[in-house]
């Protein structure tokens, strides 16, 4: 209502719900016949929108990928997302039904700062290979982890 107040901080999650269907009326050439809505397709296209390109972090952080849809994912449906280690040539997968995929920390790099690129797009979980409405690739740099050492 008029009087909520709700409290946003940044980096905070939300889950903002995708537009219902809006039918449209069919022009009806009978004046006493009744319109009869149409449904319209809704395709589900992510916008990958964090972290923003080439943004840094530190070897004890943890990455984030967030994107942003158009509507929900249909039954069998998923999110895949794809990293690739620019700088050792390592490609990972993962796949999600959430709008959001945290980086495991073992596809850090050691030493170094390391480029990675990812992408997130639809596929059907029965054929992960064939990846619809794939995000334009966005990069971002982690420092690598510093390798133990031997005893």
């Amino acid at each position: 209502g008029q009087d909520c107040i709700v409290q946003l901080f940044q980096g905070q999650l939300l889950r903002v719900p995708a537009p219902t269907l809006t039918p449209t009326l069919s022009p009806t050439p009978d004046p006493n016949a009744t319109a009869t809505p149409t449904a319209t397709a809704t395709v589900n296209i992510p916008n990958a929108f964090s972290p923003s390109d080439r943004e840094f972090f530190y070897s004890d952080e943890l990455i984030t990928l967030r994107w942003v849809v158009t509507a929900t994912l249909q039954e069998g449906e998923v999110y895949r997302v794809d990293v690739t280690d620019l700088t050792n040539g390592r490609s990972y997968s993962a796949t999600t039904t959430d709008i959001l995929f945290t980086v495991p920390a073992d596809w850090q790099g050691t030493q170094d700062r390391h480029e990675y690129q990812w992408t997130v797009g639809v596929a059907s979980e029965n054929n992960l290979d064939e990846v619809r409405f794939q995000t334009s690739p966005l990069i971002f740099v982690w420092q690598g982890q510093t390798p133990p050492e031997s005893d």
